[in-house]
């Protein structure tokens, strides 16, 4: 009976430290563990600045808008998107203008099933206030319900009004 105790004991030992391995990125890092994901590795090895700013091909391409495009209030926006970046089939699209003044938050829907680590279309209408600049930026993020900081990402395209 006692040999059974230790055995149950040493098993769910043996499972905790399976499951913080498996959460946790930094702990499977610190013990060289590699564990993540090919997603993971993709964010990693695109990353071009402090920002974390992401390359297009990576996790998230507009492809109906450019850099220097002129956009206006109403304009429909597509673009696919890698799964992860979603929650719950939606991210946030904010417009800012040329003094970082928020003039509309827009959610990006999937246009299919986003539950997936391949790229995923979707569309947002985009609706903002009438702007007092020439120029500004959309910016898509990464919806990130967890708050946790390190996994917030972001791309932006500079705009024209």
């Amino acid at each position: 009976m006692k040999n059974n105790t230790i055995i149950i004991i040493l098993l769910a030992v043996v499972l905790l430290m399976g499951f913080v391995i498996y959460q946790n990125p930094e702990f499977r890092k610190a013990l060289g563990v590699n564990g993540g994901s090919s997603l993971e590795d993709s964010v990693a090895s695109t990353t071009t600045d402090t920002a974390s700013t992401i390359t297009t091909n990576s996790l998230i391409s507009v492809e109906s808008l450019s850099e220097g495009d002129t956009i206006t209030s109403g304009q429909i926006v597509t673009g696919k998107a890698r799964g992860p970046w979603f929650f719950e089939a939606s991210f946030p699209v904010r417009v800012y203008d040329a003094n970082s003044n928020e003039l509309g938050v827009n959610l990006a829907t999937a246009d299919s099933d986003w539950m997936t680590e391949d790229f995923v279309p979707f569309t947002v209408n985009l609706s903002f206030a009438t702007p007092t600049t020439p120029t500004g930026k959309i910016r898509f993020e990464k919806d990130n319900p967890s708050g946790e900081t390190q996994l917030d990402d972001s791309y932006e395209i500079n705009i024209n009004f």
